[in-house]
């Protein structure tokens, strides 16, 4: 008995799972790169740092405008306590301290913002700036890829739509790796055809715990559509042959 599959040929590009473009989100000049490009950093890793004189600065004077607040209060309690100050003076001491705590976040906000970080583990590519460099928030620093798994789009024909589905699988081959069958699983299929080509998109996930496929890469793929449907209706001709040999020979 053999299996037999349906299958088809398709071509497509490697991307990442995840991907996104890095930018700062201030203005300022750039005083320090913390990466090295192609080399996986974690989640939270310092990208860039900005300059911060000013922020230190703005900082530090918001937590001495807070501890004043703070210590005013704090005197302000005891008077009241020992009705030497009204309560209505002491709800406006508190009202300041409570603006000053809110200059300290935003400060500390300010601040903060002068160091980029990796919003998810991946890969960083070269850095479009150099130290030194003045930015702004729309300046691309670099691109960081989550090449953990590469996604496939491709193609395939409308005719096979109603087979198309999540789970099934394709061996991907790229000349990079010649000897090499990469295991793609079907992860997306599109709800809409193309009326121009007559196609509908599909993606698929591949594997690459190990590194191998940068982002970008030419892929050959073989989708094999409906494999156990073939092997069945094979088994089932078989079967039928074989009946009707026993009838004859009986």
């Amino acid at each position: 008995m053999r299996t037999l599959a349906r299958t088809v040929e398709a071509v497509g590009n490697t991307r990442a799972v995840r991907y996104v473009d890095i930018r700062s989100k201030a203005d300022g000049t750039i005083t320090e790169i913390h990466y090295t490009p192609g080399t996986r950093v974690a989640k939270g890793a310092v990208l860039f740092t900005l300059d911060d004189a000013i922020e230190k600065a703005d900082l530090a004077q918001a937590e001495a405008e807070l501890l004043k607040a703070d210590l005013a209060l704090k005197r302000g309690d005891k008077l009241s306590q020992s009705r030497i100050t009204a309560r209505a003076s002491v709800d406006e001491l508190q009202a300041v301290m409570s603006a000053a705590a809110a200059q300290v976040d935003r400060a500390r906000s300010k601040l903060a913002d002068r160091t980029i970080l990796a919003p998810f583990a991946g890969t960083p590519g070269f850095h479009a700036v150099d130290a030194g460099a003045r930015v702004t928030k729309d300046t691309v620093l670099t691109r960081l890829d989550d090449l953990s798994s590469v996604l496939l789009e491709f193609a395939v024909p409308e005719e096979y739509f109603a087979i198309a589905r999540v789970g099934l699988h394709a061996e991907a081959k790229t000349a990079a790796y010649p000897d090499r069958v990469f295991d793609a699983t079907i992860t997306q299929v599109d709800t809409r055809v193309d009326p121009i080509n007559r196609s509908f998109r599909v993606r698929a996930e591949i594997d690459n715990s190990d590194g191998a496929l940068p982002s970008g890469m030419f892929m050959q793929l073989t989708l094999v559509l409906d494999s156990e449907a073939m092997v069945m209706a094979v088994s089932y001709t078989h079967l039928r042959a074989h009946e009707t040999a026993l009838r004859i020979s009986y």
